[in-house]
């Protein structure tokens, strides 16, 4: 099974931290090729350009005239557009993991697997899809809000991924302007402290929804992070009983317990993560330290980037 890596220039501003940027996707493929997987690079070709020196098997030129046409509050949309155009089993993996070991090859085996749960979106995605107020017409029914962290997806089903990330790629082109608009809005509002989020679109469109809409077709959505422990906590709902009155008034004591509860969480899906040797570097956690270790990793072992 080949690993995949995509990047859509635009909405990520490669300009910034561009070193960091470009030793970190060099240290992802690296790891990936180290486990044995062939790595695959779907990208537009401005960023073809700054990721040449990486040594990838294979890179693939996103359709631009696709991309021009979506969203750019949307930066999830190449990796999207990337997975509605895979022909075969694969697993796309971000240039922040890290695998230190192959993944266990019976999980390989599944259908569609995602990194893990991510219950501190409950909330956000509860309070983005009560504003936005559409979806796809094979989600019109469904009232989710789990999202499933896309660090790596994928699985052996690639026709079901294509046709729910085809789906989404026609609702985004088709809603451009819309979800550009509210985005922009929101996070007006958000900047003055008017509200507690911003619109969280790329987490709603990648991490909801293509695994909604994979479970919409009865496939059984299975994690690489997964444990008793973990399972206690995903098995509640962090949004039920959402009221959308309260949008403007969650209340401090609540919203406490939920960070609270997110917290210890998190710190078992690290605790997990590194049983199983793989290191994600999550923005929260992206230091000026952390940084300069991924950039001095990729000299020492003399990565080109």
């Amino acid at each position: 099974m080949k690993v995949i890596f995509s990047f859509w220039t635009l909405p990520n501003k490669v300009q910034k931290d561009l070193e960091f940027f470009k030793a970190m996707a060099a240290t992802s493929n690296f790891f990936a090729q180290r486990c044995g997987y062939e790595t695959v690079l779907y990208t537009d070709s401005s960023a073809k350009e700054v990721f040449s020196k990486i040594n990838y098997n294979n890179v693939i030129d996103l359709p631009q005239e696709t991309l021009n046409k979506f969203p750019t509050s949307v930066w999830s949309m190449g990796k999207i557009l990337t997975a509605s155009l895979i022909n075969e089993p694969f697993i796309h993996i971000d240039f922040d993991i890290f695998l230190k070991s192959p993944l266990n090859p019976e999980l390989l085996l599944n259908e569609a697997i995602f990194f893990h749960h991510e219950i501190w979106m409950d909330r956000p995605l509860a309070d983005t899809t009560f504003l936005i107020k559409r979806k796809p017409e094979n989600l019109k029914n469904n009232h989710s809000v789990r999202s499933y962290n896309c660090g790596i997806f994928g699985g052996t089903n690639y026709i079901a991924f294509k046709e729910v990330c085809k789906e989404i790629c026609d609702f985004a082109i088709e809603n451009s302007k819309f979800l550009d608009k509210m985005s922009e809005q929101q996070n007006k509002l958000y900047v003055k402290g008017l509200v507690r989020h911003p619109l969280y679109l790329p987490m709603l469109l990648e991490q909801l929804w293509i695994p909604e809409l994979l479970k919409n077709k009865g496939i059984t959505i299975n994690t690489i992070l997964n444990n008793s422990e973990l399972n206690e906590y995903e098995i509640l709902n962090y949004a039920e009983n959402y009221d959308p009155s309260n949008f403007l008034n969650h209340s401090e004591s609540e919203w406490k317990n939920i960070k609270t509860q997110n917290t210890k969480y998190f710190g078992l899906l690290q605790e997990e993560s590194k049983k199983i040797n793989i290191s994600h570097l999550y923005t929260l956690s992206r230091t000026d330290k952390n940084k300069a270790e991924v950039i001095n990793f990729a000299n020492y072992n003399n990565l080109s980037y």
